[in-house]
Protein backbone atom coordinates (compact mmCIF):
# COMPACT_ATOMS: atom_id res chain seq x y z
CA UNK A 1 0.00 0.00 0.00
CA UNK A 2 1.39 3.40 -1.00
CA UNK A 3 0.45 6.85 0.27
CA UNK A 4 -0.22 9.39 -2.46
CA UNK A 5 1.61 12.12 -0.56
CA UNK A 6 4.84 10.18 -1.32
CA UNK A 7 4.40 10.58 -5.08
CA UNK A 8 6.66 13.63 -5.31
CA UNK A 9 9.38 11.61 -3.61
CA UNK A 10 8.85 8.56 -5.86
CA UNK A 11 8.11 10.16 -9.22
CA UNK A 12 9.80 13.51 -8.97
CA UNK A 13 7.92 15.87 -11.27
CA UNK A 14 4.17 15.47 -10.84
CA UNK A 15 1.05 17.50 -10.06
CA UNK A 16 -1.60 16.19 -7.66
CA UNK A 17 -5.13 17.51 -7.33
CA UNK A 18 -7.89 16.27 -5.10
CA UNK A 19 -7.44 13.94 -2.15
CA UNK A 20 -3.73 13.66 -1.36
CA UNK A 21 -3.75 11.96 2.05
CA UNK A 22 -4.98 8.60 0.86
CA UNK A 23 -3.49 5.26 -0.05
CA UNK A 24 -3.59 3.12 -3.15
CA UNK A 25 -3.58 -0.67 -3.08
CA UNK A 26 -2.20 -1.22 -6.57
CA UNK A 27 -1.63 0.30 -10.00
CA UNK A 28 -2.72 -0.80 -13.46
CA UNK A 29 -2.97 0.54 -16.99
CA UNK A 30 -5.65 -2.01 -17.92
CA UNK A 31 -9.11 -0.70 -17.04
CA UNK A 32 -10.46 -4.25 -16.82
CA UNK A 33 -8.05 -4.91 -13.92
CA UNK A 34 -9.12 -1.89 -11.86
CA UNK A 35 -10.38 -2.73 -8.38
CA UNK A 36 -11.48 -0.40 -5.56
CA UNK A 37 -8.53 1.44 -4.05
CA UNK A 38 -6.26 1.15 -7.09
CA UNK A 39 -4.67 3.83 -9.25
CA UNK A 40 -5.54 3.73 -12.94
CA UNK A 41 -2.67 4.97 -15.13
CA UNK A 42 -3.80 6.17 -18.56
CA UNK A 43 -1.33 5.46 -21.36
CA UNK A 44 -1.63 6.84 -24.87
CA UNK A 45 -0.41 3.91 -26.98
CA UNK A 46 0.21 3.56 -30.69
CA UNK A 47 -3.24 2.08 -31.31
CA UNK A 48 -5.32 2.97 -28.25
CA UNK A 49 -5.55 5.90 -25.84
CA UNK A 50 -6.09 4.72 -22.27
CA UNK A 51 -7.33 8.18 -21.31
CA UNK A 52 -10.63 7.26 -22.94
CA UNK A 53 -11.20 4.69 -20.17
CA UNK A 54 -10.87 7.08 -17.23
CA UNK A 55 -14.62 7.30 -16.56
CA UNK A 56 -14.87 3.51 -16.49
CA UNK A 57 -11.90 3.25 -14.11
CA UNK A 58 -13.60 5.70 -11.75
CA UNK A 59 -16.87 3.72 -11.92
CA UNK A 60 -14.93 0.61 -10.94
CA UNK A 61 -13.63 2.29 -7.78
CA UNK A 62 -10.22 3.72 -8.65
CA UNK A 63 -9.03 5.94 -5.82
CA UNK A 64 -6.58 7.77 -8.07
CA UNK A 65 -6.07 8.44 -11.78
CA UNK A 66 -2.74 9.25 -13.40
CA UNK A 67 -2.77 11.11 -16.73
CA UNK A 68 -0.21 12.45 -19.17
CA UNK A 69 0.46 16.18 -18.89
CA UNK A 70 -1.23 17.92 -21.80
CA UNK A 71 -3.77 15.15 -22.36
CA UNK A 72 -6.67 17.65 -22.00
CA UNK A 73 -8.53 15.30 -19.67
CA UNK A 74 -9.86 16.88 -16.48
CA UNK A 75 -11.38 15.31 -13.32
CA UNK A 76 -15.13 15.52 -12.79
CA UNK A 77 -16.15 17.94 -10.06
CA UNK A 78 -18.07 15.26 -8.18
CA UNK A 79 -15.19 12.82 -7.95
CA UNK A 80 -13.44 12.65 -4.56
CA UNK A 81 -10.30 10.80 -5.63
CA UNK A 82 -6.80 12.00 -6.52
CA UNK A 83 -5.87 13.28 -9.98
CA UNK A 84 -2.19 12.98 -10.84
CA UNK A 85 -0.50 14.50 -13.87
CA UNK A 86 2.97 13.36 -14.96
CA UNK A 87 5.15 14.04 -18.03
CA UNK A 88 5.29 10.33 -18.93
CA UNK A 89 2.64 7.87 -17.75
CA UNK A 90 4.62 4.85 -19.04
CA UNK A 91 7.51 5.76 -16.76
CA UNK A 92 5.09 6.41 -13.90
CA UNK A 93 3.58 2.94 -14.39
CA UNK A 94 6.96 1.23 -14.08
CA UNK A 95 8.08 3.25 -11.06
CA UNK A 96 4.78 3.04 -9.17
CA UNK A 97 4.23 -0.65 -9.92
CA UNK A 98 7.51 -1.36 -8.14
CA UNK A 99 6.86 0.96 -5.20
CA UNK A 100 3.20 0.17 -4.57
CA UNK A 101 4.20 -2.12 -1.70
CA UNK A 102 7.31 -3.00 0.29
CA UNK A 103 6.97 -6.67 -0.67
CA UNK A 104 7.08 -5.91 -4.40
CA UNK A 105 10.01 -3.51 -3.99
CA UNK A 106 11.89 -6.06 -1.88
CA UNK A 107 11.29 -8.84 -4.42
CA UNK A 108 12.51 -6.78 -7.37
CA UNK A 109 15.59 -5.50 -5.55
CA UNK A 110 16.56 -8.83 -4.00
CA UNK A 111 16.87 -10.65 -7.33
CA UNK A 112 20.04 -10.65 -9.43
CA UNK A 113 18.95 -9.44 -12.89
CA UNK A 114 20.76 -10.22 -16.14
CA UNK A 115 19.47 -8.36 -19.21
CA UNK A 116 20.06 -9.40 -22.82
CA UNK A 117 19.31 -7.10 -25.75
CA UNK A 118 20.03 -7.02 -29.48
CA UNK A 119 18.16 -7.72 -32.71
CA UNK A 120 19.10 -11.38 -33.04
CA UNK A 121 20.33 -13.92 -30.52
CA UNK A 122 18.50 -12.63 -27.43
CA UNK A 123 16.54 -15.82 -26.85
CA UNK A 124 19.51 -18.11 -27.42
CA UNK A 125 21.89 -16.11 -25.23
CA UNK A 126 19.33 -15.74 -22.43
CA UNK A 127 18.55 -19.46 -22.43
CA UNK A 128 22.23 -20.40 -22.52
CA UNK A 129 22.91 -18.15 -19.52
CA UNK A 130 20.03 -19.71 -17.58
CA UNK A 131 21.27 -23.22 -18.39
CA UNK A 132 24.80 -22.38 -17.24
CA UNK A 133 23.56 -20.80 -14.01
CA UNK A 134 21.41 -23.83 -13.23
CA UNK A 135 24.31 -26.18 -13.88
CA UNK A 136 26.25 -24.10 -11.34
CA UNK A 137 23.45 -24.87 -8.83
CA UNK A 138 21.94 -21.39 -8.98
CA UNK A 139 18.16 -20.94 -8.86
CA UNK A 140 17.60 -19.09 -12.14
CA UNK A 141 14.50 -18.04 -14.08
CA UNK A 142 14.20 -16.83 -17.67
CA UNK A 143 11.81 -14.26 -19.17
CA UNK A 144 11.66 -13.83 -22.92
CA UNK A 145 10.19 -14.66 -26.30
CA UNK A 146 9.48 -18.27 -25.38
CA UNK A 147 7.79 -17.23 -22.11
CA UNK A 148 8.52 -17.48 -18.39
CA UNK A 149 10.64 -20.48 -17.47
CA UNK A 150 11.62 -21.55 -13.95
CA UNK A 151 11.42 -24.44 -11.52
CA UNK A 152 9.16 -23.77 -8.53
CA UNK A 153 9.89 -24.52 -4.88
CA UNK A 154 8.46 -28.05 -5.19
CA UNK A 155 10.72 -28.88 -8.14
CA UNK A 156 7.98 -28.55 -10.77
CA UNK A 157 9.08 -26.98 -14.10
CA UNK A 158 7.01 -23.91 -14.91
CA UNK A 159 6.73 -22.59 -18.49
CA UNK A 160 4.04 -20.22 -19.67
CA UNK A 161 3.75 -17.45 -22.28
CA UNK A 162 3.47 -13.77 -21.40
CA UNK A 163 2.45 -12.37 -24.79
CA UNK A 164 5.49 -10.10 -24.96
CA UNK A 165 9.24 -10.62 -25.20
CA UNK A 166 9.51 -8.30 -22.18
CA UNK A 167 6.30 -8.05 -20.10
CA UNK A 168 4.79 -4.76 -18.99
CA UNK A 169 5.93 -3.51 -15.61
CA UNK A 170 2.99 -4.69 -13.40
CA UNK A 171 3.25 -8.22 -14.86
CA UNK A 172 7.02 -8.17 -14.54
CA UNK A 173 6.93 -7.18 -10.87
CA UNK A 174 4.26 -9.76 -10.08
CA UNK A 175 6.65 -12.30 -11.58
CA UNK A 176 9.42 -11.01 -9.30
CA UNK A 177 7.25 -11.68 -6.24
CA UNK A 178 6.42 -15.14 -7.60
CA UNK A 179 10.10 -15.89 -8.20
CA UNK A 180 11.16 -14.90 -4.68
CA UNK A 181 8.39 -17.01 -3.14
CA UNK A 182 9.77 -19.99 -5.08
CA UNK A 183 13.39 -19.48 -4.09
CA UNK A 184 14.64 -17.98 -7.36
CA UNK A 185 17.76 -15.85 -6.94
CA UNK A 186 18.73 -14.94 -10.55
CA UNK A 187 16.55 -13.74 -13.44
CA UNK A 188 17.76 -13.64 -17.03
CA UNK A 189 15.54 -11.46 -19.20
CA UNK A 190 15.37 -10.61 -22.88
CA UNK A 191 15.01 -6.82 -22.96
CA UNK A 192 13.36 -5.64 -26.17
CA UNK A 193 13.75 -2.22 -27.75
CA UNK A 194 10.01 -1.64 -27.25
CA UNK A 195 10.36 -2.35 -23.53
CA UNK A 196 13.28 0.05 -23.21
CA UNK A 197 11.57 2.80 -25.16
CA UNK A 198 8.36 2.35 -23.14
CA UNK A 199 10.15 2.27 -19.75
CA UNK A 200 8.74 -1.18 -18.89
CA UNK A 201 11.95 -2.11 -17.06
CA UNK A 202 12.71 1.28 -15.51
CA UNK A 203 12.68 -0.07 -11.94
CA UNK A 204 15.23 -2.85 -12.49
CA UNK A 205 18.92 -2.70 -11.63
CA UNK A 206 20.99 -5.19 -13.64
CA UNK A 207 24.13 -6.94 -12.44
CA UNK A 208 25.05 -7.85 -16.03
CA UNK A 209 23.71 -6.58 -19.37
CA UNK A 210 24.56 -8.24 -22.70
CA UNK A 211 24.47 -6.79 -26.22
CA UNK A 212 24.33 -9.25 -29.14
CA UNK A 213 23.99 -7.16 -32.34
CA UNK A 214 21.90 -4.55 -34.11
CA UNK A 215 20.41 -5.19 -37.55
CA UNK A 216 17.33 -4.19 -39.58
CA UNK A 217 14.10 -4.70 -37.61
CA UNK A 218 11.23 -2.84 -35.93
CA UNK A 219 11.54 0.26 -38.11
CA UNK A 220 7.75 0.36 -38.25
CA UNK A 221 7.95 1.36 -34.59
CA UNK A 222 11.26 3.23 -34.21
CA UNK A 223 11.30 4.89 -37.62
CA UNK A 224 15.08 4.89 -38.13
CA UNK A 225 18.02 2.67 -37.25
CA UNK A 226 19.41 5.53 -35.16
CA UNK A 227 16.26 5.62 -33.01
CA UNK A 228 16.37 1.83 -32.75
CA UNK A 229 19.98 1.97 -31.53
CA UNK A 230 19.16 4.71 -29.01
CA UNK A 231 16.41 2.53 -27.53
CA UNK A 232 18.84 -0.37 -27.11
CA UNK A 233 21.45 1.95 -25.62
CA UNK A 234 19.14 2.75 -22.68
CA UNK A 235 19.89 -0.65 -21.15
CA UNK A 236 23.55 0.28 -20.81
CA UNK A 237 23.34 3.97 -19.91
CA UNK A 238 21.12 2.97 -16.97
CA UNK A 239 23.55 0.44 -15.48
CA UNK A 240 25.01 1.09 -12.00
CA UNK A 241 28.78 1.63 -11.82
CA UNK A 242 29.32 -1.75 -10.18
CA UNK A 243 27.60 -3.69 -12.98
CA UNK A 244 29.05 -5.23 -16.13
CA UNK A 245 28.16 -4.54 -19.76
CA UNK A 246 29.17 -7.52 -21.90
CA UNK A 247 29.29 -6.29 -25.49
CA UNK A 248 29.79 -8.24 -28.71
CA UNK A 249 32.10 -6.40 -31.10
CA UNK A 250 30.35 -7.87 -34.17
CA UNK A 251 29.24 -4.84 -36.20
CA UNK A 252 29.89 -1.12 -35.58
CA UNK A 253 26.96 -0.52 -33.22
CA UNK A 254 28.75 -1.85 -30.15
CA UNK A 255 30.40 1.57 -29.87
CA UNK A 256 26.99 3.22 -29.57
CA UNK A 257 26.03 0.88 -26.73
CA UNK A 258 29.00 1.80 -24.56
CA UNK A 259 28.69 5.57 -24.99
CA UNK A 260 27.74 7.15 -21.65
CA UNK A 261 27.82 3.73 -19.94
CA UNK A 262 28.99 4.14 -16.34
CA UNK A 263 29.39 0.41 -15.67
CA UNK A 264 32.41 -1.77 -16.35
CA UNK A 265 32.53 -2.57 -20.06
CA UNK A 266 33.78 -5.89 -21.40
CA UNK A 267 34.23 -6.16 -25.17
CA UNK A 268 33.95 -9.72 -26.47
CA UNK A 269 35.41 -10.94 -29.76
CA UNK A 270 34.98 -14.45 -31.15
CA UNK A 271 37.74 -15.75 -33.43
CA UNK A 272 39.44 -18.81 -34.92
CA UNK A 273 36.10 -20.50 -35.61
CA UNK A 274 36.51 -24.04 -36.95
CA UNK A 275 33.10 -25.41 -37.88
CA UNK A 276 31.64 -28.67 -39.18
CA UNK A 277 28.35 -30.57 -38.92
CA UNK A 278 29.12 -31.37 -35.29
CA UNK A 279 29.44 -27.74 -34.18
CA UNK A 280 32.46 -25.50 -33.83
CA UNK A 281 35.59 -24.77 -31.82
CA UNK A 282 36.55 -21.13 -31.26
CA UNK A 283 38.35 -18.63 -29.04
CA UNK A 284 36.70 -16.01 -26.83
CA UNK A 285 38.80 -12.89 -26.36
CA UNK A 286 37.64 -10.38 -23.76
CA UNK A 287 39.05 -7.04 -22.71
CA UNK A 288 38.04 -4.41 -20.23
CA UNK A 289 39.69 -1.75 -18.10
CA UNK A 290 40.46 -4.54 -15.60
CA UNK A 291 41.63 -7.54 -17.63
CA UNK A 292 42.34 -9.21 -20.95
CA UNK A 293 41.50 -12.89 -21.29
CA UNK A 294 41.36 -15.68 -23.90
CA UNK A 295 39.35 -18.89 -23.57
CA UNK A 296 39.06 -21.84 -25.94
CA UNK A 297 35.54 -23.23 -26.22
CA UNK A 298 33.62 -25.82 -28.21
CA UNK A 299 29.90 -26.00 -28.92
CA UNK A 300 27.59 -28.41 -30.69
CA UNK A 301 25.38 -25.50 -31.77
CA UNK A 302 25.58 -24.85 -35.51
CA UNK A 303 26.73 -21.57 -37.02
CA UNK A 304 29.34 -18.89 -36.46
CA UNK A 305 26.65 -16.71 -34.87
CA UNK A 306 26.04 -19.42 -32.27
CA UNK A 307 29.74 -19.37 -31.42
CA UNK A 308 29.18 -15.68 -30.63
CA UNK A 309 26.05 -16.51 -28.61
CA UNK A 310 27.86 -19.15 -26.55
CA UNK A 311 30.84 -16.84 -26.03
CA UNK A 312 28.63 -14.00 -24.79
CA UNK A 313 26.72 -16.29 -22.43
CA UNK A 314 29.98 -17.71 -21.10
CA UNK A 315 31.44 -14.27 -20.41
CA UNK A 316 28.22 -13.01 -18.79
CA UNK A 317 28.14 -15.91 -16.34
CA UNK A 318 31.80 -15.43 -15.37
CA UNK A 319 30.70 -12.23 -13.63
CA UNK A 320 28.21 -14.21 -11.54
CA UNK A 321 30.35 -17.18 -10.50
CA UNK A 322 34.12 -17.72 -10.31
CA UNK A 323 33.87 -21.31 -11.62
CA UNK A 324 35.48 -20.56 -15.00
CA UNK A 325 36.85 -24.08 -15.57
CA UNK A 326 33.43 -25.60 -14.88
CA UNK A 327 31.79 -23.08 -17.21
CA UNK A 328 34.10 -24.07 -20.08
CA UNK A 329 32.96 -27.68 -19.71
CA UNK A 330 29.30 -26.65 -19.43
CA UNK A 331 29.58 -24.50 -22.57
CA UNK A 332 30.64 -27.54 -24.58
CA UNK A 333 27.37 -29.35 -23.81
CA UNK A 334 24.82 -26.58 -24.28
CA UNK A 335 21.74 -27.17 -26.42
CA UNK A 336 19.81 -24.53 -28.38
CA UNK A 337 16.39 -23.37 -27.15
CA UNK A 338 13.31 -24.62 -29.03
CA UNK A 339 12.98 -23.37 -32.60
CA UNK A 340 16.55 -22.10 -32.91
CA UNK A 341 18.22 -24.09 -35.71
CA UNK A 342 16.31 -27.06 -34.32
CA UNK A 343 17.03 -30.12 -36.44
CA UNK A 344 14.46 -32.82 -37.27
CA UNK A 345 15.79 -35.86 -39.08
CA UNK A 346 13.52 -37.07 -41.89
CA UNK A 347 13.06 -40.69 -43.05
CA UNK A 348 14.62 -40.10 -46.48
CA UNK A 349 17.88 -38.86 -44.94
CA UNK A 350 17.17 -35.15 -45.35
CA UNK A 351 17.01 -32.75 -42.42
CA UNK A 352 14.41 -30.09 -41.60
CA UNK A 353 15.75 -27.15 -39.62
CA UNK A 354 13.20 -24.97 -37.80
CA UNK A 355 14.42 -21.49 -36.90
CA UNK A 356 12.98 -18.21 -35.65
CA UNK A 357 14.89 -16.14 -38.25
CA UNK A 358 12.52 -13.34 -39.22
CA UNK A 359 14.90 -10.50 -40.07
CA UNK A 360 17.22 -10.12 -43.09
CA UNK A 361 20.33 -10.62 -40.96
CA UNK A 362 18.99 -13.67 -39.12
CA UNK A 363 17.77 -15.32 -42.34
CA UNK A 364 21.10 -14.70 -44.02
CA UNK A 365 23.07 -16.12 -41.08
CA UNK A 366 20.87 -19.23 -40.91
CA UNK A 367 21.24 -19.86 -44.64
CA UNK A 368 24.99 -19.21 -44.57
CA UNK A 369 25.33 -21.70 -41.73
CA UNK A 370 23.50 -24.43 -43.65
CA UNK A 371 24.83 -23.66 -47.15
CA UNK A 372 28.20 -25.48 -46.78
CA UNK A 373 26.47 -28.59 -45.41
CA UNK A 374 24.38 -29.48 -48.47
CA UNK A 375 24.14 -29.25 -52.25
CA UNK A 376 20.36 -28.86 -52.05
CA UNK A 377 19.23 -26.11 -49.67
CA UNK A 378 15.51 -25.37 -49.53
CA UNK A 379 14.08 -22.41 -47.62
CA UNK A 380 10.47 -21.86 -46.57
CA UNK A 381 9.72 -18.43 -45.14
CA UNK A 382 7.38 -15.44 -45.09
CA UNK A 383 7.16 -11.99 -43.53
CA UNK A 384 4.81 -10.72 -40.84
CA UNK A 385 1.85 -8.50 -41.60
CA UNK A 386 1.39 -5.07 -39.98
CA UNK A 387 5.10 -4.97 -39.22
CA UNK A 388 8.21 -3.44 -40.80
CA UNK A 389 7.54 -3.88 -44.53
CA UNK A 390 10.95 -2.55 -45.60
CA UNK A 391 12.65 -5.84 -44.70
CA UNK A 392 10.48 -7.96 -47.04
CA UNK A 393 12.34 -7.29 -50.30
CA UNK A 394 15.80 -7.76 -48.74
CA UNK A 395 14.70 -11.11 -47.28
CA UNK A 396 13.56 -12.24 -50.73
CA UNK A 397 16.91 -11.24 -52.20
CA UNK A 398 18.85 -13.07 -49.47
CA UNK A 399 16.79 -16.24 -49.90
CA UNK A 400 17.33 -16.21 -53.67
CA UNK A 401 21.09 -15.72 -53.30
CA UNK A 402 21.64 -18.39 -50.66
CA UNK A 403 19.12 -21.19 -51.34
CA UNK A 404 18.61 -23.57 -54.24
CA UNK A 405 14.83 -23.60 -53.81
CA UNK A 406 12.82 -20.67 -52.41
CA UNK A 407 9.29 -21.24 -51.13
CA UNK A 408 7.50 -18.07 -50.00
CA UNK A 409 4.53 -18.48 -47.68
CA UNK A 410 2.65 -16.74 -44.85
CA UNK A 411 4.06 -15.85 -41.44
CA UNK A 412 1.51 -14.15 -39.17
CA UNK A 413 -0.15 -12.06 -41.93
CA UNK A 414 -2.40 -10.41 -39.32
CA UNK A 415 -4.62 -7.87 -41.11
CA UNK A 416 -2.73 -7.82 -44.41
CA UNK A 417 -3.40 -9.82 -47.57
CA UNK A 418 -0.90 -12.73 -47.53
CA UNK A 419 -0.41 -12.53 -51.30
CA UNK A 420 0.38 -8.80 -51.08
CA UNK A 421 3.06 -9.54 -48.48
CA UNK A 422 4.46 -12.29 -50.71
CA UNK A 423 4.59 -9.83 -53.64
CA UNK A 424 6.65 -7.47 -51.44
CA UNK A 425 9.07 -10.31 -50.72
CA UNK A 426 9.34 -11.24 -54.42
CA UNK A 427 10.03 -7.58 -55.33
CA UNK A 428 13.53 -7.99 -53.92
CA UNK A 429 14.35 -10.99 -56.09
CA UNK A 430 16.14 -10.82 -59.43
CA UNK A 431 14.07 -13.74 -60.77
CA UNK A 432 10.86 -13.69 -58.78
CA UNK A 433 9.26 -16.31 -61.03
CA UNK A 434 11.71 -18.91 -59.71
CA UNK A 435 10.14 -18.72 -56.26
CA UNK A 436 7.38 -21.17 -55.41
CA UNK A 437 4.45 -19.30 -53.87
CA UNK A 438 2.13 -21.07 -51.43
CA UNK A 439 0.31 -18.80 -48.92
CA UNK A 440 -0.89 -21.82 -46.90
CA UNK A 441 2.06 -22.40 -44.59
CA UNK A 442 1.30 -26.06 -43.88
CA UNK A 443 1.07 -26.84 -47.60
CA UNK A 444 4.30 -24.92 -48.21
CA UNK A 445 6.16 -27.02 -45.62
CA UNK A 446 4.72 -30.27 -46.96
CA UNK A 447 5.75 -29.27 -50.48
CA UNK A 448 9.31 -28.60 -49.29
CA UNK A 449 9.47 -32.01 -47.63
CA UNK A 450 8.07 -33.69 -50.72
CA UNK A 451 10.73 -32.28 -53.09
CA UNK A 452 13.62 -33.01 -50.71
CA UNK A 453 16.23 -35.65 -51.44
CA UNK A 454 18.47 -37.67 -49.18
CA UNK A 455 21.07 -34.88 -48.98
CA UNK A 456 18.64 -31.96 -48.71
CA UNK A 457 18.39 -29.48 -45.86
CA UNK A 458 15.06 -27.65 -45.52
CA UNK A 459 15.20 -24.41 -43.53
CA UNK A 460 11.75 -23.47 -42.24
CA UNK A 461 12.26 -19.91 -41.05
CA UNK A 462 10.30 -17.25 -39.21
CA UNK A 463 8.24 -18.92 -36.50
CA UNK A 464 10.62 -21.15 -34.58
CA UNK A 465 9.00 -22.01 -31.23
CA UNK A 466 5.72 -20.22 -32.00
CA UNK A 467 2.61 -22.37 -31.72
CA UNK A 468 0.21 -20.11 -33.60
CA UNK A 469 -0.46 -18.32 -36.88
CA UNK A 470 -1.87 -14.82 -36.35
CA UNK A 471 -4.59 -14.02 -38.90
CA UNK A 472 -7.11 -11.15 -38.75
CA UNK A 473 -6.77 -10.63 -35.02
CA UNK A 474 -6.93 -14.34 -34.15
CA UNK A 475 -4.11 -16.64 -33.09
CA UNK A 476 -4.81 -19.96 -34.75
CA UNK A 477 -2.97 -23.03 -33.40
CA UNK A 478 -0.04 -23.78 -35.69
CA UNK A 479 3.48 -25.14 -35.24
CA UNK A 480 6.16 -25.60 -37.89
CA UNK A 481 7.69 -28.36 -35.78
CA UNK A 482 4.38 -30.21 -35.48
CA UNK A 483 3.79 -30.02 -39.24
CA UNK A 484 7.21 -31.57 -39.89
CA UNK A 485 6.79 -34.29 -37.26
CA UNK A 486 3.30 -35.17 -38.45
CA UNK A 487 4.59 -35.32 -42.01
CA UNK A 488 7.22 -37.93 -41.15
CA UNK A 489 4.45 -40.50 -41.62
CA UNK A 490 4.76 -41.23 -45.38
CA UNK A 491 0.99 -41.42 -45.73
CA UNK A 492 0.61 -37.76 -44.82
CA UNK A 493 3.54 -36.29 -46.75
Amino acid sequence: MMLLDRLDEILGQCTIRGTVHTSITGVTDVVGNVMPGMMYIAIHGTKFDGHSCIAEAIRKGASAVCVQTGSNYEPHNYWQGAWVEVPDTRLALAVLAKNVSASVRHAVDSLVWIGVTGTNGKTTVANLIVTMLRKCNMRAACIGTIGVDYVDASGKPMLRPTGYTTPHAPVLYDLAVEFVKNGITHVVMEVSSHALHQHRVAGISYAVAVFTNLTHDHLDYHGTMENYAMAKQKLFTGLPRTSWAVISTVGPDHETMVQHCRAHVELVRIGNIRADRGGSAFTVQSRSDRFFSTHHLHTTLLGDFNAVNVGLAFRAVTHLTPKTDVLEEIASNLKPPPGRLEQIQLPNGSVAVVDYAHTPDALEKALQTLRPLTNHLVVVFGCGGNRDATKRGPMGRIAEQQADVVIITSDNPRDEDPLAIIDDVRSGMASANKAHVEPDRERAIRYALRISGSESIILIAGKGHEAYQEVAGLKMPFSDRDVVRNSINPETV
